[in-house]
């Protein structure tokens, strides 16, 4: 009898580290704060395809930190649209803007990381950091952003999560979610305190790295034909006896990563699966704890309240269950602007995360990642 009334709240022993850590991690992880001011300068390297929409904001915003900035160099990585041109008169009114012609893809080589492998090639600066084009730097971000990796953390490469802008459903439902995966399940100081390169979580929107640490661990070259090239580069420094931080940049930063719900789907569906290795059975154990953590109690509550399974037994775990999920959902989306509504719809959020991981593996499987106008095959 007794283990019949504890059965219903084993399924709560997953989300109850889910839920503690997040609460931890949301305390411990590091942030780029307002006040805070670093020393140096950096070279600002953009790789840029077909990004006519984000480029000219992007830099305008990087340029606001000229203080701290030796140059900005961009790759135009081979684009088809109006980018060309618009790099091209920003360059008659920024002295120190540079912009190199991205080289034809080699064979084996990811877009990206081979496009920053160029601008690595282009640089003068010690210090070198990576944004993407829909990144957003505000005044003087670079300058805390340096302060963080120097002067408090003393590390050898930082990776940051810009704010998230959402402005579609699937953006509302999707990327809330990278901050519950961020936080659920790995104490964050782990990954500048532990040597080990299993602890880590990188973000290739905003990269500060330390030249000489990036081309001790085999720059990127060392990782061309890599899709999730973040987790890779970052893993690779931390192997090569590096400290890797990583910090919230939402005060300084903001980033609006795809802007529809086609992109929301071929985004993620060509990293998730890649991410964990292309492995299926970590894939499935992953979907099968965010089952259980994340919409079972959600289902559990109304099964109850509709009467198909024992009130009595199952409302107060489902309760229980509910209340886990939703309060680091509401202080997240206080914290970093989130949409509330989007706390509220969690279980459906998960539901397409959970689509799209399926259909990031059977891309993979089929050879069939698509991205940019450019196909790649994770087999090589």
């Amino acid at each position: 009898d007794l283990l019949g009334l504890l059965t219903p709240y084993i399924w709560l022993i997953p989300l109850s580290i889910s839920f503690f850590l997040t609460l931890f991690n949301l305390v411990f992880w590091p942030s780029a704060e307002i006040k805070t001011k670093g020393k140096g300068k950096v070279d600002v390297l953009i790789p840029a395809r077909n990004e006519e929409k984000n480029i000219e904001k992007c830099l305008r915003q990087a340029l606001q930190n000229s203080q701290r900035i030796n140059k900005v160099i961009v790759c135009d990585d081979n684009s088809t649209d109006k980018t060309p041109y618009i790099l091209k008169e920003l360059q008659k009114e920024f002295k120190n803007l540079k912009v190199i012609q991205g080289k034809s893809l080699p064979r084996g080589w990811a877009g990206k990381v081979f496009a920053c492998h160029q601008l690595l090639e282009s640089s003068e600066a010690e210090k070198v950091l990576y944004i993407d084009c829909d990144v957003s730097l505000k005044k003087d971000a670079v300058s805390k952003l340096l302060y963080l990796l120097e002067d408090k953390y003393k590390c050898h490469a930082l990776t940051g999560v810009p704010l998230q802008k959402m402005e579609t459903w699937a953006e509302k439902l999707i990327l809330p979610l990278l901050y519950t995966t961020y936080f659920s399940w790995l104490p964050i100081p782990l990954i500048w305190r532990s040597k080990d390169p299993k602890f880590m979580v990188a973000m290739g929107q905003i990269m500060l790295l330390k030249k000489k640490e990036l081309l001790k661990a085999g720059g990127f070259e060392s990782i061309k034909n890599s899709i999730v090239d973040d987790m890779d580069l970052f893993t690779n420094i931390k192997k090569s006896g590096g400290r890797v931080l990583f910090t919230d940049a939402s005060r300084v930063s903001t980033c609006r990563m795809y802007d529809s719900t086609k992109s929301v789907w071929e985004g993620f569906s060509k990293n998730i699966f890649e991410g964990l290795g292309r492995k299926t059975t970590a894939l499935f154990g992953v979907l099968a704890l965010y089952y259980v953590s994340f919409i079972l109690p959600f289902m559990g509550l109304l099964f109850s309240w509709l009467g198909l399974i024992e009130k009595d037994l199952y409302l107060l775990p489902s309760l229980i269950g509910v209340f886990m999920n939703l309060l680091p959902r509401i202080i997240m989306a206080i914290r970093f602007q989130q949409p509330f509504i989007s706390c509220f719809l969690h279980p459906f959020g998960v539901l397409f995360l959970l689509s799209i991981s399926i259909n990031s593996w059977r891309w993979s499987k089929k050879k069939n990642i698509k991205w940019k106008g450019r196909n790649y095959n994770p087999a090589c």
